[in-house]
């Protein structure tokens, strides 16, 4: 007998998925009635071994990749000192224009996680802070990656560490409870390792997630949430903001790192392509950008947003060789036991409970850290910008040459020892989140969020305008 205390309500509704899975018998409705999981529409194998398509925008593509710098273009909005973490940018011009709302992870005092909500605007040095410290039902430490907000003003948050969806509303002035803690509106439970979410623009009340799934260690009962094989949710939430269902859409997809809809389609970042998916339809995903760059490396996507209202942006975080995804990041199973190992390394780390941490798709910073290397030339910010109507995308390598002479590299310290880690620049390419933003006065940027800086970097986007214009796209 195994005893999850602190999981009871996670394993109950993970074991009923492995029923519905067995029986496939219609839907099932969870005890609180908030929610139904369905059987999925559409089912994705791609385990053999991944291959590029020649026909396929990438950066390899002929006359498609634009190198600048960001001398006369670059802007920063600076976030509390001791940010620890912050993946995303939600932002609506229907609800305010030149307004982004950040979730930012703070280590607070040295040794407290806490996150707050800080509302960013184009022009302004400084980042204010609007709501926090967030707590939810399962307390007070949460670790947001995506993140979105509807024209109504309703804020959306992957909650990744906690497997939630939670939401607040900015229209109403925040409250906190008398622990001083703020609270969301409501929480959308169950959804293993959310690690990007989007509004359908033609229904705000439609959601969909990128996340993984609740899986077994074989010849175990131990679960542990998978982020390796992806899984996309569909969510749509009433009106009263308390109550939804639940819809799994997609499964057997890759690594999901990002989510948009765009022209009745779901566009899903899987690191190194990116695919779509037809609304309501349950056809096979068509592959409309891969990362090859010609040169032995792959361009791993990451979160999805819109760029002047019409076109997909993303940025491309980092690169690996194509070597890593023909053996390790294309392998749903290789894949799955890597994470699994850094899961158990982590929960080591920290001091948790290991069965309570498999639980926790969440990874010590540690395994994503990058420093500066000594003879190893800093990477440029890279962006990518396609049509939504056909295989057509244009790729900028931003070198952030006036930034570095501007600033000196700083020492990073671990929170905890005090150990110095290593140096980091001013600001790198981890950029993990691109949103084209306009101020009220219609000046443009590409507002840059990067996990390992207490900045925001903010590139003022007619250079990039003038790269789609002489494209041929329509702006």
């Amino acid at each position: 007998h195994l005893s999850f205390p602190a999981y009871d309500q996670e394993l109950l509704r993970f074991l009923c998925e492995q029923l519905h899975a067995c029986t496939q018998q219609g839907e099932r409705q969870d005890d609180s009635g908030r929610w139904k999981l369905r059987k999925p529409t559409v089912v994705y194998d791609t385990e053999p071994v991944w291959k590029m398509g020649d026909s396929l925008p990438s950066p390899a593509s002929v006359g498609d990749l634009v190198r600048l710098t960001d001398e006369g273009i670059a802007e920063y909005v600076e976030l509390p000192a001791d940010t620890h973490f912050v993946e995303s940018i939600a932002h609506n011009p229907k609800f305010a224009q030149g307004v982004g709302f950040a979730p930012v992870q703070r280590n607070v005092n040295g040794n407290s996680l806490e996150t707050y909500i800080y509302e960013v605007r184009p022009g302004t040095p400084e980042a204010k802070r609007v709501l926090g410290p967030i707590s939810t039902s399962k307390g007070t430490d949460v670790t947001v990656f995506g993140s979105a907000l509807t024209p109504s003003g309703i804020l959306y948050l992957c909650v990744f560490n906690q497997n939630l969806i939670v939401s607040f509303d900015m229209k109403k002035d925040p409250m906190s409870s008398a622990s001083g803690q703020f609270h969301p509106t409501l929480e959308i439970g169950y959804i293993p390792s959310p690690n990007d979410v989007c509004v359908d623009p033609e229904d705000e009340s439609k959601l969909y997630v990128a996340g993984g799934k609740f899986s077994r260690v074989r010849c175990t009962c131990i679960g542990w949430t998978n982020s390796a094989r992806g899984q996309l949710f569909e969510v749509k939430v009433n009106s009263d903001q308390k109550s939804f269902t639940k819809t799994i859409v997609a499964e057997r997809l890759k690594t999901l790192a990002g989510v948009g809809v765009f022209n009745k389609k779901v566009w899903l970042a899987q690191l190194f392509n990116i695919i779509t998916l037809k609304q309501g339809a349950a056809a096979p995903p068509e592959k409309v950008w891969q990362g090859n760059d010609g040169k032995g490396q792959v361009w791993l996507a990451d979160n999805i947003d819109v760029f002047d209202g019409r076109y997909v942006l993303s940025p491309a975080y980092t690169t690996v060789s194509e070597a890593v995804v023909n053996n390790a990041l294309s392998r749903t199973v290789l894949s799955s036991v890597a994470l699994l190992c850094t899961q158990t390394v982590s929960a080591h780390r920290e001091g948790e409970n290991l069965l309570d941490a498999l639980w926790d798709p969440e990874v010590d910073l540690a395994f994503s850290n990058t420093f500066i290397q000594e003879g190893v030339a800093p990477s440029p910010v890279r962006l990518l910008i396609m049509r939504a109507d056909r295989p057509s995308a244009l790729h900028f390598e931003v070198d952030l040459v006036q930034t570095r002479q501007q600033h000196e590299p700083r020492e990073v310290k671990d929170a905890r020892s005090g150990r110095v880690l290593g140096r980091r620049h001013f600001f790198n390419e981890q950029v993990t989140h691109a949103a084209h933003m306009s101020t009220e006065t219609g000046e443009g940027y590409i507002v840059c969020v990067n996990f390992e800086q207490p900045r925001l970097l903010l590139l003022r986007d007619t250079p990039f305008r003038e790269a789609v214009a002489a494209k041929g796209y329509a702006l």
